[in-house]
């Protein structure tokens, strides 16, 4: 069932990508793009760009592929599918862990087939790897919780990647830090 979920959560993506995914960046999409050109292309930012205010990961992730597939947005466009398809496992990974494989299954075939998340994989915007970063982040603290010491470095440095990625993870940490303290004081 879940192999189902995970293929179809990618032919709709991959269709979404092909049939209605602007040509055309504009917006922050450029945004991304610029930055992520003149990373590649050893430029930096320029003083005119307003880089200080977005954080930098999305960026670097995109000059990343750029780095591999050459300066094509679509390659970033697929990439972005692949990652949205590994987020819908992470859904079912974190559903199992909560409540019940079953409850895995309802959240991976939701966020499969949830109309905005199909559509961010066809914008070069920073949501699809936010999204993947902040779910593994969860996957990673539960299994922290559970005795894993690794897991609770590896979801403190996807956290912070998260926040590198878009500002509002850091909302996440007080709360988190509040939550993980009563967690593992209560064992």
């Amino acid at each position: 069932m879940l192999a189902t979920i995970l293929a179809g959560a990618f032919l709709v993506r991959l269709l979404w990508i092909f049939m209605f995914s602007p040509v055309e960046l504009v917006g922050d999409c450029l945004g991304y793009h610029t930055r992520a050109t003149a990373l590649l292309l050893e430029e930096g930012s320029r003083p005119a760009d307003k880089a200080a205010y977005v954080p930098p990961l999305y960026s670097l992730f995109l000059a990343g592929i750029y780095k591999i597939f050459g300066i094509v947005p679509m390659a970033a466009k697929l990439i972005q599918a692949i990652l949205s398809t590994l987020t819908c496992w992470l859904m079912f990974t974190l559903g199992r862990q909560l409540i019940h494989k079953n409850a895995g299954l309802w959240a991976a075939a939701g966020y499969a087939f949830y109309p905005q998340f199909i559509r961010y994989t066809g914008e070069l915007w920073t949501e699809t790897l936010f999204l993947f970063l902040f779910i593994a982040t969860f996957v990673y603290l539960f299994k922290g919780i559970g005795g894993e010491k690794r897991s609770l470095a590896a979801a403190g440095v996807l956290l912070g990647a998260s926040a590198l990625t878009r500002e509002i993870a850091f909302l996440f940490l007080a709360p988190a830090s509040l939550w993980f303290y009563i967690a593992v004081r209560g064992k």
